[in-house]
């Protein structure tokens, strides 16, 4: 067991008292929970880790890339963060190394989609179905596809909350 899996291990102890605890609150086999903490993190499922992330109320890409037990933060709310802050004060730009950080977990996010489409697993994450969509088409595909999704976000129907129509359920899919 590495360093995060132990620092993980005793952030779950001290909110939920026990693993089995929150094995249970998670609807997660305790089995299953024990062996992520013996293979690893990097080595988990990414389903089970979002279940644990979201649980915690915690970053999953800080769990994975920087080995961290950070807040999560939903979209709207990083823009309220020191640290978003300080970027656009600084116009930070990506570093290589943060490249290389986001092109593994781009690497790592394609292999576990792949797998799970291979084993037929639908995880009900719309971003894992946009994202194996997006990667399915050329790089053409891809630069009409980001035009047209933004066009979508400026779109009060596709955006507020308050305005979006009922699923239709007879609605199927093609």
């Amino acid at each position: 067991m590495g360093k995060i899996e132990d620092n993980l291990k005793k952030h779950i102890i001290e909110h939920y008292g026990s693993l089995k605890s929150f094995a249970a609150q998670i609807y997660m086999p305790y089995t299953t929970l024990d062996s992520i903490f013996k293979r690893g993190i990097k080595n988990s499922s990414v389903n089970n880790l979002v279940k644990i992330g979201s649980e915690l109320g915690i970053s999953i890409n800080s769990l994975i890339l920087e080995e961290k037990i950070v807040p999560y933060y939903p979209q709207d709310e990083i823009v309220k963060t020191p640290q978003y802050q300080k970027m656009l004060i600084n116009n930070a730009l990506v570093t290589s190394s943060q490249r290389d950080i986001l092109n593994q977990l781009l690497d790592f996010l394609k292999r576990e989609i792949t797998l799970n489409d291979t084993n037929d697993i639908f995880t009900g994450i719309p971003e894992e179905d946009l994202l194996y969509y997006f990667w399915k088409l050329n790089s053409y595909g891809q630069e009409t596809a980001i035009h047209r999704v933004s066009e979508l976000t400026e779109i009060n129907k596709y955006t507020d909350p308050d305005d979006a129509p009922a699923q239709d359920p007879d609605h199927k899919e093609e």
